[in-house]
């Protein structure tokens, strides 16, 4: 029996340290093209205006309708 918790209490140490490894590796969260995320062009802010007004439709097809033609017009599919 005290084996087996030894096994779990080591098994556990190891997945414990692990996670704190594994967080600093990467301390800040990488941007893509040098771009910040928060920042939006007009065409963005159009684009996130019709998903929100899609999101207000309570039947499931419409409500894909909708999204895949805000998609269509503003060129994100």
């Amino acid at each position: 029996m005290s084996k087996l918790l030894s096994l779990l209490t080591a098994g556990t140490l190891a997945l414990a340290a692990s996670g704190f490894v594994s967080a600093a590796d990467e301390p800040y969260p990488s941007t893509q093209s040098g771009q910040s995320q928060n920042q939006t062009t007009p065409g963005t802010t159009e684009y996130l205006a019709a998903l929100k007004k899609c999101e207000a439709i309570n039947n499931a097809g419409d409500r894909q309708k909708c999204v895949d033609a805000a998609k269509k017009k503003h060129g994100q599919m």
